[in-house]
């Protein structure tokens, strides 16, 4: 897990530039003691969520330990209910997003701890927990500048210890880029067929790219504000290209241009609107698109770590608006506090219960593949992804699990439907064309099922899988030697792809080229022992063969693998 990139093994010798190694420790860990049981990677995610929202709290007190509680109070109490997180914390997968806050957040603690009381100590495991930081995902990588900058901001300035942090940062970063080149340049890379990187990737023009990356940062700010309808996907073709031309994508730029120039002036202030803008624009430009392509064009779980510089934002606009009093450092009792800020707390208190109904009511869509690609499909209906999404939902889950002939077929119509759409907004991708040949297997229509693996093969000729099922789709019309063919493209790509020795061995058969289909099945029954139909095929072989002894034993051997019923 140390040693390779995060995918490995999802993607056949395809490698992406994401070294993230603790999430995937994480993940052994829960597997090894609860293995096949996503409740407890579930449970997990909240658990840590409710960690970094206690710790983000005690971080905010210690930064704001001049005033009262009421500050980070009310920040952290609008962080954790916001459902723009829902993402995240329903999604196994965020755990990533999670674990990487949430060690920023204990480096922080630690470094501001340092900052206050000089001890080496705390400066060291600081420094170790913005390591795990960076091995949990690539955002970290803006602590390094976020660090400084909080401690500019929230502390009297001390040039000796801001130097002696950015060295122990720089240093701990250097170490990770030195790590991440020796475990991703070793290994072999090339493009993943996927719709998440194609809003980009198919805008040539710079100018263009620019406008649709503002105007994509404008919707993350929207979304902020007012977190109602949310998706799990934006992909291609969602978000429409934006042109210099194009209103939206100028008054995208002319905002975050203004908010950017308005931190910038008010630096010297240490105004903390200022800093929640710089908090919110560092924290998100790794995954803005506006540097560089990151892959995705956009998704909620990116702002998890940039809301918080709208939490701080929201909490400051709503204590200078309510005219509240953050001078009382001490109080006696939970009733004083409240009953001292009650006009503030009546209005947190409503949007903190907007948020919590938008969470719960968001959340329910996320307990399984199907109830959320059936709500989402509806939002990001312009979305590939989404509809390729569904289609594959109602194929590999919904259609495999019906026992009724009729509600089978249905899933399988309505499969072929969403592939279709995905096909409409964007064909170039392999994946959809074998999906779409599946179902049609299905419903038996073999000729249709070989011109759409035809055209996955178009735009991924090394996919051992298309030649493999096309093989076993002449198979079905009684075209033996083009069976024969298509097995022999699949074996060139890989010579021990089980598969291809079973389907051979099952054309060659058909064809009485007897010695030549014991070679491929009996090569087949070598890779996977376990897999009766060419055990079972191999001992008709050895039958026509007229070897009795050897037919016997394979034809019994099959019988036993298949609980006595033959093939």
């Amino acid at each position: 897990m140390l040693k390779t990139d995060r995918l490995q093994g999802y993607f056949h010798k395809v490698i992406v530039p994401e070294y993230r190694p603790i999430p995937l420790i994480l993940f052994a860990i829960e597997w090894q003691f609860f293995p096949d049981n996503p409740s407890v990677y579930h449970f997990m995610n909240v658990l840590l969520y409710a960690l970094t929202c206690w710790l983000l709290f005690l971080l905010l007190c210690k930064l704001f330990d001049k005033k009262s509680l009421l500050f980070p109070f009310t920040c952290a109490l609008l962080y954790a209910a916001h459902p723009i997180h829902t993402d995240v914390v329903n999604s196994i997968k965020g755990s990533d997003e999670i674990i990487c806050f949430l060690f920023a957040i204990c480096s922080i603690l630690l470094m501001v701890k340092y900052y206050d009381s000089g001890s080496i100590r705390d400066l060291i495991i600081g420094g170790f927990f913005f390591f795990l930081c960076l091995l949990s995902k690539e955002n970290g990588l803006t602590f390094f500048i976020l660090i400084p900058l909080i401690l500019y901001f929230f502390r009297a300035l001390n040039f000796k210890k801001i130097k002696t942090i950015v060295i122990v940062l720089a240093s701990i970063t250097l170490t990770y880029f030195i790590i991440r080149i020796q475990v991703l340049g070793n290994l072999e890379t090339r493009e993943i067929y996927d719709f998440n990187n194609r809003t980009f990737f198919l805008i040539h023009d710079f100018f263009n790219r620019e406008a649709t990356a503002f105007y994509i940062l404008s919707k993350y700010i929207l979304l902020l504000i007012f977190p109602h309808p949310l998706c799990f996907d934006y992909s291609f073709n969602q978000i429409p290209m934006q042109t210099l031309k194009d209103i939206p994508a100028l008054i995208s730029i002319f905002a975050i241009f203004a908010m950017g120039i308005f931190a910038v002036i008010n630096i010297q202030k240490k105004s903390l609107v200022a800093f929640a803008i710089l908090f919110f624009l560092i924290s998100i430009s790794v995954v803005s698109n506006v540097f560089m392509s990151i892959g995705a064009a956009m998704g909620e779980r990116f702002l998890y770590i940039p809301s918080l510089g709208y939490c701080m934002f929201i909490t400051w606009l709503l204590i200078r608006v309510i005219k509240t009093n953050e001078s009382m450092k001490n109080h006696l009792t939970l009733n004083q506090f409240i009953s001292g800020n009650q006009y503030l707390f009546s209005v947190v208190l409503i949007l903190v219960g907007l948020y919590s109904i938008k969470t719960f009511s968001r959340s329910k869509y996320w307990k399984d593949n199907y109830s959320l690609l059936t709500h989402d499909v509806t939002i990001s209906d312009k979305s590939a992804q989404t509809h390729y999404c569904l289609g594959n939902a109602l194929l590999y889950e919904k259609y495999p699990a019906a026992t009724d002939t009729a509600l089978k077929n249905s899933y399988n119509n309505e499969a072929i439907s969403e592939f279709n759409k995905t096909l409409d907004i964007f064909g170039g991708f392999p994946d959809v064309y074998a999906s779409l040949a599946l179902c049609y297997e299905q419903k038996g229509a073999f000729q249709d099922e070989i011109k759409l693996l035809d055209s996955a093969i178009k735009y991924y000729p090394e996919n051992v899988n298309y030649y493999t099922k096309q093989s076993f789709a002449f198979l079905q019309i009684g075209k033996a030697e083009e069976a024969i063919i298509a097995g022999e493209k699949a074996l060139k790509i890989n010579p021990d792809f089980q598969k291809a020795y079973t389907n051979l061995g099952y054309a060659y058969y058909a064809t009485f080229d007897l010695e030549k289909a014991k070679t491929y099945l009996t090569k087949a029954s070598h890779l996977d022992p376990n897999d009766a139909s060419s055990i079972y095929t191999l001992g008709l072989v050895y039958s026509a063969l007229k070897d009795t002894t050897n037919a016997r034993i394979y034809l019994e051997k099959a019988s036993k693998m298949s609980g006595g019923q033959g093939r």
